[in-house]
């Protein structure tokens, strides 16, 4: 979607509120929010010292819910008229 909007390489980031921005998507409001709580906690996955934390703190329920919301994200972006074709 980045390289649709900007008709360049999309940057090279985890940062899902910046790709966001850059590609234009059009995301509701609990989406957006939902994108920088996620973008939040990846943070802490990425690092092995951090892992234990992240089971304890993202439990199963936690796990489905982020889950469910990713879907609604994506599935919202793949209905972008500038992806279809």
């Amino acid at each position: 979607m980045v390289a649709i909007a900007t008709r360049e390489v999309p940057p090279r980031t985890h940062n899902l509120i910046q790709l966001s921005k850059h590609g234009s998507a059009n995301l509701n409001t609990e989406q957006i929010q939902f994108i920088a709580e996620i973008n939040t906690a990846s943070i802490t996955t990425r690092y092995p010292e951090e892992l234990a934390k992240s089971l304890t703190t993202f439990n199963r329920d936690i796990a489905i819910e982020y889950l469910r919301k990713s879907e609604d994200v994506i599935k919202c972006i793949a209905l972008d008229n500038r992806l279809q074709k």
